[in-house]
């Protein structure tokens, strides 16, 4: 049968209009869209029963109050921050030259790091480099510390994963369904994602260190890639889940270990990732927005109890959270900061790769922040900085080395 060419002509604009459609519900899909609540599961007799995520926590605003620990206000979002130009002109010195993979400080103030090279575990503390243990593990893909430093847990390619406790040069395996560790403070304690090939038992789990004592926190289904397991310094939590509420806002939800509601936070963004302050109480997280070209925004908020979110400030720079660190006090901020971020980055952070860094300093008493040093060829990840906050580490992604620049 022959289609007449007028009605031939509306079928094809039609079919345009439903293309476009598709694809415009696509993109919304991939990118915007909020997941569908999980299926919850029931946990052994006994077991904390939850689900992700739990909504009916309060949002409202809280009483003007100064947080006990740190000294900072508790008041407004619109706090002013300060910009002061003052360059100090340092280039950055090579500390160790071999690949540093997964460095880490620990409470006695020593840094401790896997050597991409050899496969061994090594400490570096006053210029001095000391071997962990004299056993090569080859091809470690991730790697979660103790604060002490003196135990970690090994993430494989294959799914194996290691307990490994190296004061007593002890090994024990853990189950391949563990994913993503993160060790308490004590180091006798660790949360984790259990990820199966079945969404119905994939949780949010904590455990003894050696794998036994498992406890269900929450229940994930589909939603582990919207979870960020990092147990809080302070104790409680252990997680934070995010979820879209509309084009340029999340809601992030902190779980706590005993499955309690824990009051939640709207971040002014989406793609949400944090870092803790030392004492737990706040969080350093960025996010990506329109106004930003959805370029990543850092943000400073407390987190934790009925304090969360009640004080919250964009500090005006242009980086992700895990390039950031705090000081031991908890006053001051130091991150590596893309001299020039492209749009979009925050979504495709592999457009910022070869992008060369500056180091700033951000005094969260004041509002104030500097550029300490502009160094040529640095991409820093994994920044520590000195107990006594006068030497700044990081790991050099150009070269792989452990480089360090002082601060003055």
């Amino acid at each position: 049968m022959t289609i007449d060419p007028k009605y031939k002509r509306i079928l094809m604009i039609l079919g345009f209009i439903a293309i476009v459609f598709l694809m415009a519900w696509f993109l919304y899909s991939m990118f915007f869209a909020p997941t569908p609540p999980p299926v919850i599961i029931t946990p052994p007799a006994g077991q904390p029963i939850g689900g992700l995520p739990d909504i009916g926590d309060d949002t409202g605003d809280r009483p003007v109050s100064v947080n006990p620990v740190t000294g900072l206000p508790i008041t407004s979002p619109d706090l002013p921050y300060i910009r002061t130009d003052e360059v100090i002109a340092v280039e950055a010195d090579t500390v160790i030259d071999h690949e540093v993979i997964a460095i880490s400080k620990t409470t006695n103030g020593s840094l401790v790091y896997y050597n991409g090279d050899d496969g061994k575990f090594y400490s570096y503390a006053s210029g001095q480099i000391t071997p962990l243990s004299d056993k090569s593990f080859y091809d470690v893909e991730n790697i979660a510390w103790s604060r002490k430093g003196d135990r970690a847990i090994l993430e494989y390619p294959d799914g194996h994963n290691i307990f490994y406790d190296f004061s007593k040069e002890k090994q024990i395996s853990l189950p391949k369904e563990l994913q993503d560790f993160s060790f308490d403070q004590s180091g006798e304690k660790i949360a984790a994602k259990v990820i199966s090939d079945f969404p119905d038992n994939n949780w949010i789990v904590t455990t003894n260190f050696d794998g036994s004592g498992v406890l269900f926190v929450e229940h994930l289904g589909e939603k582990e890639k919207d979870v960020q397991i990092d147990w809080s310094p302070a104790g409680e939590i252990v997680a934070t889940y995010r979820e879209g509420i509309d084009f340029e806002r999340q809601e992030v939800f902190p779980i706590g270990q005993s499955g309690g509601n824990i009051k939640s936070l709207v971040t002014d963004g989406r793609g949400f990732e944090s870092s803790w302050s030392p004492q737990g109480d706040f969080i350093l997280y960025s996010v990506y927005n329109t106004k930003s070209g959805y370029r990543p925004t850092l943000y400073l908020a407390d987190m934790g109890g009925d304090w969360t979110g009640s004080y919250k400030v964009d500090i005006g720079i242009n980086t992700w959270s895990d390039k950031c660190v705090f000081t031991n006090s908890s006053q001051k901020v130091y991150c590596a900061v893309p001299e020039e971020l492209p749009e979009l980055s925050g979504i495709f952070r592999d457009l910022a790769d070869g992008i060369q860094d500056v180091f700033y300093e951000i005094n969260l008493i004041t509002g104030s922040k500097r550029m300490i040093a502009a160094p040529d060829d640095v991409s820093a990840i994994g920044l520590q900085v000195s107990t006594d906050s006068s030497t700044l580490y990081f790991v050099n992604e150009m070269t792989g080395n452990l480089e360090e620049i002082g601060i003055r």
